[in-house]
């Protein structure tokens, strides 16, 4: 019954619901769920009960994300096949279609906001990395994981510049001393 995972999601989520660590209960749930690659099915089947619901489209957007690394694997860059490539293409733009259509759906989505900043990540487009950032600290400005992913997404690995990652941060602390802790475990 689909109506009892949207009424648990929604529940964490509108609730803000944390982790004794400080880490939201709801974007923990939804990763969970993702990782299974079986998900799409059922998603599938949610989408055409409910097509307005923001829900199945998140899920169905996180889930591509998921199918996308597993299509590319999590070698260099140089090491990817040719048809890893095709299939990450493929599964990250249906990601970006139904990541934007939760957000249309339900523009208080910050997993939605979040997750494009994967997906903005993966296809290097800085442009839309940061404007995913501003859609998701307007809604929440404490939102770790916007402040997470885009912090990643400044590591020298993807393209990024470290003395701007770590000016980045700085500001950070000073809306929340948790992103520190960012700093420390990547640099």
């Amino acid at each position: 019954d689909f109506s009892q995972v949207d009424a648990t999601l929604r529940n964490l989520r509108d609730n803000r619901v944390l982790t004794s660590d400080g880490f939201s209960a709801y974007d923990i749930m939804l990763e969970r769920l993702c990782d299974n690659l079986a998900m799409e099915a059922l998603v599938s089947d949610w989408l055409v009960e409910d097509p307005e619901n923001s829900m199945p489209h998140l899920l169905r957007g996180a889930w591509a994300i998921t199918a996308a690394w597993s299509q590319r694997g999590g070698g260099f860059a140089g090491t990817v096949p040719e048809d890893g490539w095709i299939g990450f293409e493929g599964y990250l733009e249906q990601a970006m279609i139904s990541l934007q259509g939760a957000y249309q759906l339900d523009p208080q989505e910050l997993l939605a906001c979040s997750k494009m900043l994967t997906v903005s990540m993966a296809v290097l487009d800085d442009a839309t990395l940061n404007q995913w950032f501003q859609r998701a600290i307007e809604i929440d400005p404490t939102y770790w994981n916007a402040y997470s992913r885009k912090a990643w997404a400044m590591y020298p690995r993807w393209g990024g510049n470290e003395d701007e990652l770590i000016v980045f941060l700085d500001a950070s602390k000073q809306i929340d001393p948790r992103f520190g802790a960012i700093k420390l475990s990547w640099l």
